[in-house]
């Protein structure tokens, strides 16, 4: 193998190296030295790089590292996005702004929708764009693509963690590719599988975000399938470790926002309210597009689980509260209208801007907050009547479909709980009932409770190892030592201490 002053890699010499380092951790480390020293000229070698692996030569569960090293130089650099406005610290423990340092821009105007193209047009200005096989690549639909596919299927199955740990960034461009070539091939289940083995071979606890995480979310998107990764995106998140697991802060937002598009998609809006807001409360010095994207979200999800919008996410960026409301001001208008307990003016407004909604992919959404409209209307009822008819209901609530319309809404509401009814079919006649004595005693409320309780108790004690890990670490202890210097030789400057001043 060449050690970096060739022009070509010898992927011959490359894989006999691999078959013969991989033993050992040692052995690892001097072949990802070696692979990495490698990699410009692997780029010019996609076709011996498929064709080594296809050989057999190199086992996905004993030459793992080297599997990632050829899949990367295949599938090429990852596709341009917009310039970062945010970014991770390099200890992953906070967000901090990037981009144009105290920009008041808002992002500039979407542009008017337009068809959707019969095919992908490729993007000529993309960097070694002819060996790049993601969305926007020739060959993404054809048979390199299939080879590649199956080739990252293989490995995402059996690759062991120590191997994907010696260069994590690499793997998850892997993991990408593989994701983006289903979704361009039409077939986005088949990667369903592999990324979900993906997620527990990037991530060393549980607890980790990894770039994986949002590649399965967008996988299960874009199958249909959002209920495939509800196990991995109900557990919590409290690690965020770029060194560890490879994961950028566009892969942080990606996970906010297919999160959030996965609860909303299962009806679970108030949690989709609650992952949508953590990108909104990312510190920024400027508005992001995957931002704007995740409020535009969160506010049909709020007006769905809430009523309402509210005030942004505590703590949100200054920035991003001055110009964020003006980028979605459609979305604005439309909970203006939702809010005024109009339901013709609710339904005018969303008809009004039907190709904005279709533009950003929330026709869904949309449609979702003008039918919970009348649910509200409904509830709101229920604090002032005991017996109401459906045709009052109906009028009461400006339901279009009166009775009958009433009648569902009342039957729904009655069946996830959200009221307590009886409905006289006979006469027509709606009864609503005290819930307020029992509320609290059904077998659900109990689980619930129990749940919440052992949640805080495990927090708790996170919060407490997380404080000893701070008060511990020398790094804080030195820089909380310096502050209090600092504090103290300020206090003292100007004062006579004998007789020299400070």
């Amino acid at each position: 193998a060449r050690t970096g002053t060739s022009d070509m890699a010898d992927v011959g010499a490359l894989v006999t190296s691999a078959q013969s380092l991989c033993a050992s951790d040692a052995g690892l480390k001097e072949l990802q030295t070696l692979l990495e020293a490698n990699k410009d000229g692997l780029v010019e070698q996609t076709e011996s790089c498929l064709a080594a692996l296809e050989s057999g030569a190199l086992l996905p569960d004993q030459h793992a590292l080297a599997w990632i090293h050829l899949l990367r130089a295949v599938a090429g650099p990852a596709p341009p996005r917009e310039t970062p406005r945010h970014e991770l610290d390099p200890a992953g423990e906070t967000m901090m702004g990037m981009g144009s340092q105290g920009s008041d821009q808002p992002p500039a105007p979407s542009p008017a929708p337009s068809p959707a193209p019969t095919h992908t047009q490729p993007n000529n200005n993309s960097i070694n764009r002819r060996r790049a096989l993601h969305l926007t690549g020739d060959d993404a639909g054809g048979a390199t693509g299939d080879r590649f596919a199956n080739l990252a299927s293989r490995l995402c199955a059996s690759c062991p963690r120590t191997h994907a740990a010696k260069d994590p960034v690499k793997f998850a461009r892997v993991c990408a590719e593989l994701k983006d070539v289903a979704v361009a091939k039409a077939r986005p289940a088949a990667a369903i599988a592999p990324l979900l083995r993906a997620v527990t071979i990037a991530a060393p606890t549980e607890d980790h975000l990894t770039a994986q995480h949002s590649h399965l979310f967008h996988a299960c998107i874009a199958a249909k399938m959002p209920d495939a990764a509800l196990n991995v995106l109900t557990k919590r998140v409290f690690e965020v470790e770029p060194k560890t697991t490879g994961v950028s802060v566009h892969d942080f937002l990606a996970y906010c926002l297919h999160g959030g598009e996965i609860y909303a998609a299962l009806g679970r809006f108030g949690d989709a309210c609650d992952v949508l807001e953590h990108a909104v409360r990312a510190p920024a010095s400027a508005v992001s597009d995957v931002v704007v994207k995740c409020y535009k979200r969160l506010v049909l999800c709020a007006l769905v689980a809430k009523g309402a919008v509210g005030s942004f996410p505590w703590r949100s960026a200054g920035v991003v509260q001055r110009n964020l409301k003006s980028a979605c001001s459609e979305y604005t208008a439309l909970a203006d209208a939702y809010t005024s307990r109009n339901g013709e003016a609710l339904v005018a407004k969303a008809a009004e801007y039907q190709s904005v909604w279709a533009r950003d992919g929330v026709e869904g959404l949309v449609r979702a907050v003008v039918e919970s409209v009348g649910g509200r209307h409904v509830a709101r009822l229920t604090k002032t009547y005991l017996t109401l008819s459906l045709d009052d209901i109906a009028r009461e609530a400006g339901l279009a479909g009166g009775a009958a319309e009433a009648e569902r809404t009342i039957l729904r509401m009655i069946g996830t709980d959200e009221i307590r009814a009886s409905v006289s079919r006979a006469d027509g006649m709606v009864s609503f009932h005290d819930a307020s004595g029992d509320q609290f005693s059904t077998a659900r409320f109990s689980a619930k409770l129990e749940a919440c309780i052992s949640e805080a108790q495990v927090m708790s004690e996170r919060l407490r190892r997380a404080d000893e890990s701070i008060r511990s670490d020398r790094q804080f202890l030195a820089k909380q030592a310096e502050a209090s210097h600092g504090s103290l030789g300020g206090s003292l400057r100007g004062m006579r201490v004998g007789g020299d001043d400070l």
